[in-house]
């Protein structure tokens, strides 16, 4: 955006792009009009990446919640004798 930014306010860029401007120079308007339509491209961007990583987000949390409830199910089903017996030895 920088580099855009540099090329819409440096004098040789403004002789090749025809702007209306005066004397190479920008008006507090044109700069304002320059400044808003590129906050809309970000703007546009940051929603874009933001919606794909909040489906990330969801898709990662929803594998996670199946991984628990199937721990869950598996641990109500084996009954208690099969657990694994540990030994306790004093030290």
């Amino acid at each position: 955006m920088l580099k855009a930014l540099r090329k819409a306010l440096s004098g040789k860029e403004a002789e090749k792009t025809p702007c209306g401007c005066k004397d190479d120079y920008l008006t507090e308007v044109q700069l304002h009009e320059i400044l808003e339509g590129y906050m809309k491209d970000i703007n546009f961007e940051w929603t874009e990446w933001y919606e794909k990583f909040d489906k990330l987000h969801m898709r990662l949390s929803k594998r996670e919640q199946r991984k628990r409830e199937v721990v869950q199910e598996e641990q109500e089903q084996i009954p208690l004798s099969v657990l694994p017996y540990r030994r306790i030895t004093s030290v």
